[in-house]
């Protein structure tokens, strides 16, 4: 993983470095065989076992900061990570190891009079983008989920899950590197309190498309992406 701090670069040029190294990401990773997936989601899981107690520090952060905060008591709830919720993220990865490979499978077949056999396939997007609110088991089940279906996933989870997800991020980084040749997956989380304008940027290069959140400012975008984490593998 790589975690870089660029809090005077342009937004654009952030966003477009980051699309960059995504596009390069889904070559690997849609032509990643079924069994290499699961191999990595399988590991991503013993992982986030092992390290239980590295992700439950993280999240106590999260949970610090929002009770200073002033968060309500249903919102931290939503944010809380304890052992049975950790162990919910790791059963969820290896249950999605178990699925189907949706990639490569025929969905119709029909023959012209011609006599020219048609096939309609599932292949990968290539690109996901996902924006939700601070549920840092959404990191795992997002990044899981892309994983197996072939894609590269931005992920943008709320400022409040910050060090939560990027605990989560770095195993399902090791999952990955677990399997030498399996493509990477990108996450943009952003610091604490900021919010999301630079998707804006992303959908303008074309490489990204996100659901932008609102922003009140260019600058408000700049320190948002401050801090980027790329899976790199």
């Amino acid at each position: 993983m790589n975690v870089q701090t660029k809090p005077t670069e342009d937004a654009v040029a952030i966003v477009a470095e980051l699309g960059r190294r995504a596009k390069g990401a889904a070559v690997a990773l849609r032509n990643a065989d079924t069994a290499s997936k699961n191999r990595a989601l399988v590991e991503a899981a013993r992982l986030i076992r092992g390290d239980k107690a590295a992700i439950l520090a993280a999240n106590a952060r999260d949970i610090a900061a929002a009770q200073a905060a002033g968060m309500t008591s249903a919102l931290q709830d939503r944010l809380l990570l304890n052992d049975a919720r950790v162990e919910a993220m790791a059963k969820g990865l290896d249950d999605i190891a178990t699925l189907p490979d949706p990639v490569g499978a025929k969905i119709e077949e029909w023959t012209r009079p011609n006599g020219l056999v048609i096939s309609r396939v599932r292949v990968p997007i290539g690109i996901i983008g996902v924006i939700y609110e601070a549920r840092p088991n959404v990191t795992a089940d997002a990044g899981a989920l892309c994983i197996k279906s072939g894609n590269v996933v931005v992920l943008r989870g709320g400022s409040d899950s910050f060090h939560s997800s990027r605990a989560i991020v770095e195993l399902l980084r090791r999952g990955t590197r677990h399997e030498e040749g399996e493509p990477h997956a990108g996450e943009r989380n952003q610091r604490p309190g900021a919010d999301g304008k630079g998707a804006r940027a992303g959908r303008k290069l074309g490489h990204v498309t996100l659901t932008e959140p609102t922003s009140k400012s260019l600058e408000a975008a700049t320190a948002e992406l401050e801090k980027i984490v790329v899976w790199d593998v």
